[in-house]
């Protein structure tokens, strides 16, 4: 099976006509699938092609999913992995992941992944995901308000490294789409004793207007803090635009300029910082 996901259609395209799709975003190839009697997939090859504006490639992804679900068709563990070429030959990592805690709609509050090595068995990274839905009509659409990202060093996941806690107010911070207009966001490393520090701040504001049908914002800003002792120092004042996305949501390019303080007057542009486009960048939000 191939799924080609596309930016639009063309602007000649009539309502009930022929589709014409334009901007080839990404194709995905499944192949050599098994199923299991709810036709969920136990076993699936996979490659992932992204294109960028231009219909060029910019990335070819060769997976290998192992899964097994529950009754209800809700995924239970999830093995990726992957490979350098088509052939699945030599695998460049292996990342085991664990759902559980799941809701009415299907979401998991909880999920534990471990990534292994080329040989994988080698023990390369951890980490947990732990989610709170504070509003009925978000949670319907998997938008959690609270979103706790811890990684580990540890195969026991019980050395902490660092922790990224994201929060959104349930009752003023989501639009009527259950959009974030403004999230809290709160970077803590960890002491030799364990203790987490609070390290960096950001609060990342956005406007419902700027919210594309797929829930991808098109702009916003980030404002970041340098935390010591307590004290917070603004240290950036981002302003995102022209953001654009592929089908998964990863960001494909954007626009940004970051300046010292939010005044956002040309002279208060942060030495090293102009206006840019970035290529294929991911979401940091796990």
């Amino acid at each position: 099976m191939t799924v080609t996901h596309y930016s639009g259609r063309a602007t000649t395209d009539t309502l009930l006509g022929a589709i014409n799709p334009i901007g080839k975003q990404t194709m995905t190839v499944y192949v050599n699938s098994n199923f299991d009697s709810l036709n969920n997939p136990r076993n699936q090859d996979v490659t992932l092609t992204a294109y960028d504006a231009l219909g060029s490639v910019i990335s070819t992804t060769y997976t290998s999913l192992v899964n097994t679900f529950d009754a209800y068709s809700r995924v239970l563990t999830s093995n990726v992995s992957t490979y350098t070429t088509a052939s699945r030959t030599t695998l460049i990592s292996l990342a085991k992941t664990v759902y559980s805690l799941f809701d009415a709609y299907g979401n998991a509050s909880h999920q534990e992944t471990k990534v292994y090595g080329t040989d994988g068995l080698t023990f390369a990274s951890g980490s947990k995901v732990d989610r709170v839905f504070g509003n009925i009509a978000a949670e319907a659409r998997g938008v959690a308000t609270t979103v706790t990202y811890t990684s580990y060093s540890d195969s026991g996941l019980t050395v902490k490294t660092s922790q990224t806690v994201t929060v959104i107010n349930p009752l003023t911070d989501l639009d009527a789409s259950s959009n974030p207009l403004r999230e809290d966001v709160k970077i803590y490393s960890f002491d030799a004793s364990g203790n987490p520090v609070l390290t960096t701040h950001e609060v990342i504001t956005a406007v419902s207007t700027d919210y594309l049908s797929t829930g991808d914002a098109k702009a916003k800003v980030i404002t970041t803090s340098h935390v010591e002792a307590g004290v917070e120092t603004v240290t950036g004042y981002s302003v995102y635009t022209n953001i654009t996305y592929d089908a998964q949501h990863n960001v494909l390019s954007e626009e940004v300029v970051t300046y010292t303080d939010s005044t956002k007057n040309l002279s208060n542009i942060r030495p090293g910082y102009t206006v840019l486009r970035l290529p294929a960048l991911r979401r940091s939000d796990p």
